[in-house]
């Protein structure tokens, strides 16, 4: 299935996700994704399969994209505004809980920086951290970014479940903006 050039625009809906992927050989390439007003939890969901986003605006999201499985690929896609009426919200502009030979590449990733208060403390542009009973994850490349923003810059956390992993993930010539930090823990 290839989504191309398409608007994907929703009302102050903040839960659930607005375009949830299953299956092999997705793409969503050259389309907007925001919301009118408010925010949306996810705005795209990959479960299981594989999914390429490719040039695509995302905004006005607690977490841009969530991979609970699965391979994905992001590349020249730009993340920002991220939305939440609650400062204790988590927020990820990527997030990887689960799945198998990630890669994002070539984006812009400007993550709005919040207080370090509550659980904002562990809001990320990109967190890798299996969560919630999903797989391990295993073979994620982030190269050639800009990442910027929220409480941490990049997250690799094998200990946010507990009993799960991470491995073989490689982070190459990125260029980190200078609001906040990156923090490995848990590998």
């Amino acid at each position: 299935i290839t989504i191309d050039g398409c608007l994907f625009e929703w009302g102050d809906s903040p839960f659930g996700s607005k375009l949830v992927t299953t299956g092999t050989g997705n793409t969503v390439k050259n389309s907007t994704f925001r919301n009118s007003a408010g925010y949306t939890y996810h705005q795209i969901s990959l479960q299981e399969g594989s999914l390429t986003v490719d040039l695509c605006d995302i905004s006005d999201y607690q977490d841009g994209i969530t991979a609970d499985g699965g391979s994905l690929t992001c590349r020249r896609s730009y993340f920002h505004d991220t939305a939440a009426p609650d400062p204790g919200i988590h927020r990820d502009g990527i997030e990887i809980y689960g799945g198998d030979n990630h890669l994002i590449e070539l984006n812009s990733i400007a993550h709005a920086n919040f207080a370090p208060t509550g659980t904002d403390r562990e809001t990320s542009a990109i967190n890798i951290a299996p969560w919630y009973g999903s797989t391990n994850v295993s073979g994620v490349i982030i190269q050639d970014n800009y990442i910027d923003g929220g409480h941490m810059h990049l997250v690799i956390d094998s200990n946010q479940s507990g009993t799960h992993t991470v491995s073989n993930v490689r982070v190459l010539r990125n260029r980190f903006g200078g609001h906040t930090t990156v923090s490995v823990g848990g590998i």
